[in-house]
């Protein structure tokens, strides 16, 4: 039976929460009713799949925003080819048509979600005065857990600031483990300066200095990539009974 799609935004046809499961829907569109309105939402981070088929005159796809402001991504083939929208999108409530003319076609749609899991929670500033602190840095390793990089297209955050300090001169040791995705770390004195730091790449890192007793910080970044996962472990050995030379 067919769906009966509203032609504007305000009776557009409800499809409810939208899903892994696919929802199919069935209508016609004509030069008489060239707009079909369809409205959804997602519970979380999802990838959208719209499928437009079955049709036997030109008819293009939209998506739009709970504003009603059109979202960039849109399927406008010639023809009667299939259309097809792939967007990542936040949980919400969002809107799409179908817009056509000529003569007339029935149609088909499927839609369906697929979860791309929450926004990772970023506790590491992206700035010196926002750096997340790691405390007092011992022989026994402080650890942290996070992300850097593109969340699929939902969330930015290419910089990464922990900062630290050590109470006498001390050899440094930064583990930067767990990457999928190209990383790089660099350590920095307390003024931001560079002492020393890693390729860009998905390899471990493991980064070790000498320095004197003071406040530094690790700058964690992956210069504009995908996303990843990151560990970084982080220690220090005193070095006042070695005869190790202090570098900073």
């Amino acid at each position: 039976m067919p769906t009966q799609a509203g032609n504007s935004i305000a009776t557009a046809f409800d499809l409810g929460t939208v899903d892994a499961s696919i929802k199919i829907s069935e209508d016609t569109i004509s030069n008489t009713d060239s707009l079909g309105y369809y409205k959804f939402k997602i519970a979380e981070n999802s990838k959208l799949n719209i499928k437009l088929s079955g049709l036997s005159q030109n008819v293009d796809l939209f998506l739009l925003n709970a504003d009603e402001s059109q979202i960039p991504t849109q399927s406008v083939f010639g023809g009667n080819v299939d259309e097809n929208i792939i967007q990542n999108l936040k949980a919400g409530s969002y809107y799409f048509y179908v817009r056509g003319g000529g003569t007339g076609t029935n149609y088909k749609l499927e839609t369906s979600a697929i979860s791309l899991g929450a926004i990772p929670v970023d506790n590491a500033g992206n700035s010196l005065d926002r750096a997340n602190n790691l405390g007092t840095l011992g022989t026994t390793a402080t650890v942290v857990n996070e992300f850097i990089g593109n969340f699929n297209g939902l969330d930015i955050d290419y910089a990464d600031y922990h900062q630290f300090t050590i109470a006498e001169n001390s050899s440094v040791n930064l583990k930067l483990t767990g990457l999928s995705q190209n990383a790089a770390i660099t350590l920095q004195d307390s003024l931001g300066n560079l002492i020393i730091g890693s390729d860009n790449s998905p390899a471990d890192k493991n980064v070790t200095q000498n320095l004197r007793a003071g406040n530094y910080y690790v700058f964690i970044t992956n210069f504009g990539g995908n996303g990843t996962s990151y560990q970084l472990s982080s220690t220090a050995v005193s070095l006042v009974d070695s005869q190790q030379q202090i570098n900073r």
